[in-house]
Parts: structure tokens; C-alpha cells; sequence
């Protein structure tokens, strides 16, 4: 009777977790997959086979976690004399599985959200730690306690049949989508022919789209506006893609390039710390940790044209051409340099044409981009070109209410000529690249493949958002003075500290004293660095 009460509390711990799991996997399908937005990192969410192996695959990941626990239970009891009853049992397996998932979703999101530059030590990420564990243990508590409370009342009916068979049920479903999933191709070849060959690959085009979301091309589509998209999309296949690691553009694009998360690639936002200054700079293609698609089809003798890509300033060798970025060309934009004056009269020529127009700088990138694209196909297409557009993010910033504009509430006091104006920016936009595209696919050679991909979605900010200007506080303080009457910019001769300006998307801010001799134009004597360090933090 006691082995068997054992077995009883394995598989109501098993049962526990198994509720648990297919809860949790509704949300995070309802989360991730039932909208064009997806934020874990599953491939498959999307959609009811979304919902399904999601499902399955909490519901029996949990299920397992609820066995072990429950087997960790009876070892500890065993000592003295005690069996978990099967309701606590099955309670305890409900509430660690939904406390465990907030944690980790906790502390995963806020660790996202810190500079990558941030040490594992730091106080800032040990502060989320401790955060998040905290949460947890409350989530547990709660959980507990309710789940008991549930499964005293209705705990014959939850446990007046054997748990197994539903288990047993969902891990054979599980077992057979996999199967299903992973199932060979078609076996009714005739005998003596061999099965169909794949076609040689082709040429690639990547055009890359920045915050290039469904929510826009699917609403401009449907009103005839992307006639050249719809045309690939019908022709084509598309779908979600997968965000992962840092959600910052120049750690995603690099990714894109690499194959890597920022972990692996180390590019992991706008900026770095500077060791000459102390402060922060831009981040440049030499920051890279590994090859990007150019530099390994140069190895194979491929050949390949890049444009304006995300983060790599300066261009790099290759065989072919890299365009860096279309402003601010300078002697290191170009390779091979000797190209330089014909991109810098191309991409004039591209802003010039747009010259009148208030918006030249966004819908300039795209003309240019794609210009230059125009320009290096006149030789002959290259096995691989990547093009990146910024505009469509950029403009989105500005003009997202003019395509939700119920989403921003009262404060923002839009009126329908904003709304009109901002949604007349986006149709633009989108329907200039649309153009380009279909110029530019008409160009290439058959069989190339064509993709366009985004680093992120779009959502509205429904709320006001403050941006401090920090330097400005210090001054207020007593720490910067100003060169200049405007208060733009700093007169570090007379400054004991700064701030460095890091990425919009970084929630810490980078101070640093003016140390003299480490910064150059440094005034605090070292010796009193830490003295203005406090009497700054208290400030």
C-alpha cells in the first residue's frame, strides 16, 4: 500500500506539472505565436501546429519536472516515516513550474535590458538576481497555497481517475508530432529512378528592412500599395522570424550577418566603451568577433556587394564591393577605395533629387541605396548582395500613430491632420522601397533567391517618453560647464564630470570623472577621483 501511495505521489507530481505546463504553454503561445510578433525563441509558434507543439512541449517538459520533483519529496519524507499526499504533491509541482517560469522570464528580460557591458559581478545584475528571485519565491508561495486550496475542493474530481492515462495521452501526441514533424520525404518513388535532385543553388539578394514589421506590410498590401512585395510574398514563402539575444539593431544585423547571437559575434549595441577616453564610441565593423557572409564567400571565391549595412564602418576587404554607409563617405567607406568618388557622385546624385523634400534624409538612403545597387549590377550580378534600408524605422518612430492611432492615448492630444500627415509618411515610405524593389528584382538573374528580412517588429510607445538630458543636470549641479551658450557642448577644461552618452536603448548611464590623465582633457587629480565619485552619487 505505501509503494503504491508512492507511486500515486510520482504521478500526481507528474500531473501537477502537466497543468502547469499546458498553462504555461497557452501563454506563451498566446504571447509569442498568436500574434505577428513573436518574442521567445521558438521557431514554431505561430499558428494552431504553433499552438500544439507548444503545448506539447510544456505540458510534458513540466510533466517531467513535477516526476523529479516528486521523487526528491519521497527521499526527503522517507527519513521520517512520512509519504506526500498526492494532492500536496501535485500542488507543489504546479506552483515550482510557475514559479520557476517567472523567474527566469523575469531575470532573462531585465538582463536583456542592461548594457552587455555590464559585469556578471556587477551590483546592477546582482540586484536583478536578487530581484527576481524574490519575486519567485512570492509567485511560489501564492501559487502553492491557492493550488491546495483548489485541489482540496475539487481533488476528487481532479484525482478520482489515474493521472498517468492523461499523461501517458499527451507524451504519445507528443511523441507523434515530433515524428511527423521530423518525417522523411515522399517513398513512393518507382523502382530504378532516383528520387528528384534539388536545383543548384543560385544567386542571394538580402535586402533588409529596418523595424520592417508585418503590422505595415500587411495593411499597405492589403491596400494595394506593395504591389512588388505582395508579388514575392505570393510567389515566395514568409513568416515570423525569431528575435534573438540583445533586441538592438546593430547586435541583430550583425547577427543576421554572422549567423550568431551577440554573445558569439560581440557586437551588443550603438556604442563601446572607449579605453583611450574613458567614455564611449561608436561601434565599427573591427569590433566584430566573427566572419560575416562577405568575408567567408571571399574565402570560397564567391563574390558579393554590401550596402549601408548595419555596422560595417569601415568597409572591409572582400571580393567585390562594400559600401559602409551613404553619408559621411570618407576614405575608409568604400572598398575598394579607388570606387569612392563614383559612390560619393552616386549617392549625391540620390539625395539631390530629393533635395525639396522635408523628409531627404530617409527617402535619400533609400534612393541612394538602392542607386548604388543599380550601379555595381551594370558588370554583372554577384553571387551575393545585401542591401539595408534605415528609413523604415526611423520614420516609424517619428509617424507610428498614423497607422495605430488608437493605441496613443490623451496625452499625446493627436489631432487628425497629425494623424493624416504621420500615416501619409509611412505610405510613402513603404511604397518608394516597394518601387525599388520591383526595379531592383527586375534586374536579376533568373533563379535568384530574394530575401527580405527585418531585425524587429513595431508597437506603439502609447505613453509620453522622457529622454533626460543628463549633461545638463550635471551642469545644473555643478559639474559640467558649457563651451557654448546653447548647453550642447561640454568645455571639458573646466568639467570634473560627464556623461558619455550611451545608447538610447541602455537604462544606465555612463558618468565619468574628468580624470586628469586618463581623459584628455582631464582636470580632477586622480588622487581625488574617488572622492568626486561620492560626492557625485549622493548628488
Amino acid at each position: 500500500m505505501r509503494e503504491n501511495r508512492g507511486r500515486h505521489t510520482v504521478a500526481f507530481g507528474a500531473y501537477g506539472g502537466l497543468l502547469a505546463g499546458l498553462l504555461l504553454g497557452l501563454f506563451a503561445w498566446h504571447h509569442a505565436g498568436s500574434h505577428p510578433e513573436p518574442g521567445l525563441d521558438f521557431t514554431s509558434l505561430t499558428g494552431w501546429t504553433g499552438l500544439l507543439d507548444t503545448v506539447l512541449f510544456f505540458g510534458v517538459g513540466h510533466a517531467l519536472l513535477g516526476s523529479v520533483l516528486s521523487v526528491l519529496l519521497i527521499l526527503v519524507l522517507l527519513p521520517f516515516g512520512r509519504r506526500p499526499p498526492p494532492a500536496f504533491s501535485a500542488s507543489l509541482a504546479f506552483a515550482v513550474s510557475i514559479s520557476i517560469y517567472a523567474v527566469a522570464g523575469l531575470f532573462l528580460y531585465r538582463n536583456l535590458s542592461l548594457a552587455a557591458n555590464v559585469a556578471a559581478d556587477d551590483p546592477v545584475r546582482i540586484s536583478v538576481l536578487s530581484h527576481s528571485l524574490l519575486v519567485g519565491a512570492v509567485v511560489l508561495v501564492a501559487v502553492l497555497a491557492l493550488a491546495m486550496a483548489t485541489f482540496r475542493v475539487f481533488g476528487e474530481r481532479l484525482f478520482g481517475w489515474h493521472p498517468a492515462y492523461l499523461l501517458l495521452v499527451i507524451v504519445v501526441a507528443w511523441a507523434l508530432r515530433i515524428a511527423w514533424i521530423n518525417r522523411g520525404g515522399p517513398d513512393d518513388v518507382e523502382a530504378g529512378t532516383s528520387p528528384p535532385q534539388a536545383a543548384p543553388a543560385g544567386k542571394v539578394v538580402v535586402i533588409g528592412l529596418d523595424g520592417g514589421t508585418w503590422q505595415a506590410i500587411d495593411r499597405f498590401s492589403a491596400e494595394g500599395l506593395l504591389p512588388n512585395i505582395s508579388r514575392l510574398r505570393d510567389r515566395g514563402v514568409f513568416g515570423n522570424l525569431v528575435t534573438h539575444g540583445r533586441k538592438v539593431s546593430p547586435a541583430i544585423w550583425t547577427g543576421i550577418a554572422t549567423g550568431y547571437r551577440h554573445s558569439r559575434h560581440g557586437i551588443v549595441g550603438f556604442t563601446l566603451p572607449d579605453e583611450e577616453t574613458g567614455g564611449r564610441r561608436i561601434v565599427q565593423s573591427g569590433d566584430r568577433l566573427e566572419p560575416a557572409l562577405w568575408q567567408i564567400l571571399t574565402h570560397y571565391g564567391k563574390s558579393s556587394v554590401v550596402i549601408n549595412w548595419l555596422v560595417s564602418y569601415p568597409a572591409e576587404p572582400l571580393n567585390g564591393v562594400m559600401v559602409s554607409r551613404v553619408v559621411d563617405i570618407d576614405s575608409l567607406t568604400v572598398y575598394p577605395p579607388e570606387l569612392t568618388e563614383e559612390v560619393r557622385a552616386t549617392v549625391d546624385s540620390a539625395f539631390d533629387r530629393l533635395k525639396d523634400d522635408p523628409r531627404v534624409m530617409f527617402f535619400g538612403e533609400v534612393e541612394a541605396v538602392f542607386d548604388l545597387a543599380d550601379l555595381f549590377l551594370r558588370d554583372g550580378q554577384p553571387d551575393l548582395m545585401m542591401l539595408y534600408i534605415s528609413a523604415t524605422d526611423r520614420l516609424q518612430h517619428r509617424h507610428w500613430a498614423g497607422l495605430e492611432p488608437e493605441k496613443y492615448d490623451e496625452t499625446w492630444q493627436l489631432t487628425e491632420e497629425e494623424i493624416g500627415r504621420d500615416r501619409k509618411a509611412l505610405e510613402t515610405i513603404w511604397a518608394a522601397i516597394d518601387r525599388r524593389i520591383g526595379d531592383l528584382t527586375s534586374r536579376l538573374e533568373e533563379g535568384t533567391a530574394v530575401l527580405i528580412v527585418s531585425d524587429h517588429g513595431f508597437k506603439p510607445r502609447a505613453r509620453l517618453m522622457a529622454l533626460p538630458v543628463t549633461n545638463r543636470i550635471l551642469h545644473a549641479l555643478g559639474y559640467v560647464a558649457w563651451a557654448d551658450s546653447a548647453g550642447e557642448e561640454v568645455d571639458f577644461s573646466r568639467t570634473t564630470a560627464f556623461e558619455t552618452g550611451l545608447d538610447a536603448y541602455d537604462p544606465m548611464v555612463g558618468l565619468y570623472v574628468n580624470v586628469r590623465g586618463r581623459q584628455p582633457e582631464g582636470i580632477v587629480p586622480p588622487e581625488s577621483t574617488r572622492a568626486v565619485s561620492r560626492r557625485l552619487v549622493d548628488d
